[in-house]
């Protein structure tokens, strides 16, 4: 179904909604209207678990140090100090992991690989809200900050890709979120100015509305905020920014 490109001065503003279930935040945007485009974000929105997701993280690597016999703590060191110029292709993935097995003698790079990998499951209602909204004849996006590598993984392992349109990977576009200049790609590859975006990082939402988005914040609970207030009361927790009490 084609869809309709609106600026966002076309349409009055979807007022802020209190947390919803996925699925009833995406019947408020389908009669919201507007321009019918939406990116998701992957970890905390469509996938949960491992080191995905900043809740899991600590629990992820001590399994994982456990699993392998590997020593406490060099691991999730060594896999924050590269996560970064690996996410936006500055070193390529191999490299990670040769630095592993040089710093870890003994361990098998491909399994520990595979370990992270397995540890990442299906967030079913935002599969859902993906599903509803692609089925209602929305263009649908995939903007993550991650290998490409890796999501190319998921998608052979998930059918539910098949709702995505299209993939913005950090590491393929040698940028990440919060980067302006991510969103510019994002918007460009989408072909929109004002597409919606869903993200369980408030600094990722606050640039993405700079850039001309508007968004949705997923809570750790699952619950989705369609416009918070981002400049609003908020308070810290795990590097997210909770809007407002509704949020605690």
């Amino acid at each position: 179904m084609p869809y309709r490109i609106v600026r966002p001065s076309d349409v009055a503003p979807l007022p802020a909604t209190d947390g919803l279930s996925p699925a009833d935040a995406v019947s408020e945007l389908i009669a919201f209207g507007g321009t019918p485009v939406i990116a998701f974000d992957l970890g905390g929105v469509l996938l949960r678990g491992g080191v995905l997701t900043s809740g899991s993280e600590a629990a992820a690597f001590n399994k994982l140090e456990q699993q392998f016999g590997l020593p406490a703590g060099p691991t999730s060191r060594m896999w924050h100090e590269l996560l970064r110029p690996s996410e936006i292709g500055e070193i390529s993935e191999s490299t990670v992991w040769t630095m592993l097995a040089s710093q870890v003698p003994g361990v098998d790079p491909s399994s520990v690989r595979e370990a992270m990998l397995e540890m990442a499951s299906p967030i079913d209602e935002g599969i859902g809200a993906l599903k509803d909204i692609h089925d209602a004849g929305w263009r649908t996006a995939l903007a993550t900050n991650h290998l490409d590598s890796w999501v190319k993984e998921w998608k052979a392992r998930f059918d539910w890709f098949d709702y995505i349109d299209v993939v913005v990977v950090s590491s393929k576009i040698g940028l990440r979120k919060p980067d302006l200049g991510y969103y510019e790609n994002l918007k460009s590859q989408l072909e929109v100015e004002s597409p919606w975006f869903v993200d369980d990082r408030s600094e990722n939402l606050v640039a993405a509305r700079k850039s001309g988005l508007r968004v949705v914040w997923v809570d750790t609970s699952g619950r989705w905020f369609v416009n918070p207030d981002l400049e609003g009361p908020t308070a810290e927790e795990g590097g997210r920014k909770l809007p407002d009490s509704k949020a605690t």
